[in-house]
């Protein structure tokens, strides 16, 4: 009877110790699967962040690009600004001596017109 009893206590801890022993497998599997998905999931987050690198990269260029453009565009709006006003200048001057002009032209033709008038009325005097 000290047999059957000994040999069933030593059956019933193999039967505890293959329990225990599968629950670890399964804890230990349950880990290495849950550790793949970290690890996929990490993977996919570092190709985020080098998609969004990539295009933040892309924006920096792209701003500095327009950056560039927008300077050359200034630089040339100022340049035609500046030529504008000295053509507008120009203008201005060149009206005024024309307005100067004609109102000299136009005593010339009043005191021309005056003459005419007093020769006119010298000549009917005369006869």
């Amino acid at each position: 009877m000290f047999c059957k009893h000994h040999l069933g206590g030593q059956f019933d801890s193999t039967i505890k110790l293959l329990l225990e022993v599968q629950e670890i497998t399964s804890e230990v599997q349950n880990s290495r699967n849950l550790a793949e998905r970290v690890s996929l999931i990490v993977d996919e987050l570092f190709q985020s962040f080098s998609a969004i690198l990539n295009l933040f990269t892309d924006f920096k260029s792209l701003a500095c690009d327009n950056s560039m453009q927008l300077k050359s565009i200034i630089s040339n709006h100022e340049r035609l600004n500046h030529c504008m006003k000295h053509k507008v200048n120009e203008l201005e001057n060149e009206k005024l001596l024309l307005h100067n002009q004609s109102v000299d032209l136009h005593s010339q033709i009043q005191e021309l017109s005056q003459k005419v008038q007093d020769s006119d009325k010298a000549l009917s005097e005369l006869s």
